[in-house]
């Protein structure tokens, strides 16, 4: 999710560094049956996503960005040149480049690259509505396209078959809010 770090500057954030890699998981949770290691820098849920595209290497595993608790500084990442710079930037080293910061003993340079396939942005709401506190301005649906050609651009220049996908409301009032026919 966006959030700020230490500087003011939005930047991706986990929800819970816990469950997402620091968890050991028990040969009873285990997806192979295997047991994380506890001296392992890479556990949790991201370990098991890891022995998953093991056991199948063709399948697709996006991150997803935001959702309804955590959409409230996407309007600030989306905000400027520079602040969808700096968010972009952060996603990609953290959930493509699979650099997660170092906490509890976990995390550490590409501890996680080829989990993810791509990234998906799931901003509830641009211009209006969401949970409460939810910040938002005027022009966060162009702010939002500029958003989503910035990441295009990045994951590109990584690997083309990087996906990037959206989840968007199926509400009467979705292209008011999207640009869903507007070019980046």
């Amino acid at each position: 999710e966006p959030g700020p770090d230490s500087t003011g500057k939005i930047v991706a954030k986990f929800m819970n560094t816990f469950y997402d890699y620091q968890q050991v998981y028990s040969t009873e949770m285990s997806i192979d049956g295997q047991a994380d290691d506890p001296t392992k820098a890479l556990r949790g849920h991201f370990n098991q996503l890891k022995k998953l595209k093991k056991r199948h290497p063709d399948l697709k595993v996006i991150i997803s960005l935001g959702g309804w608790l955590g959409s409230v500084y996407f309007s600030d990442a989306a905000l400027t040149e520079e602040s969808r710079e700096i968010f972009t930037e952060s996603c990609i080293d953290i959930f493509i480049r699979g650099n997660l910061p170092i906490e509890n003993g976990t995390g550490g340079q590409g501890i996680t690259a080829g989990i993810f396939n791509g990234i998906d942005i799931d901003w509830e709401y641009p211009i209006r509505g969401g949970v409460q506190g939810i910040h938002h301005h005027e022009n966060d649906n162009d702010n939002l396209t500029k958003l989503y050609a910035l990441f295009r651009e990045k994951l590109d220049a990584i690997n083309p078959d990087l996906l990037l996908t959206a989840a968007v409301p199926a509400k009467a009032d979705v292209e008011q809010i999207y640009n869903i026919k507007k070019d980046a």
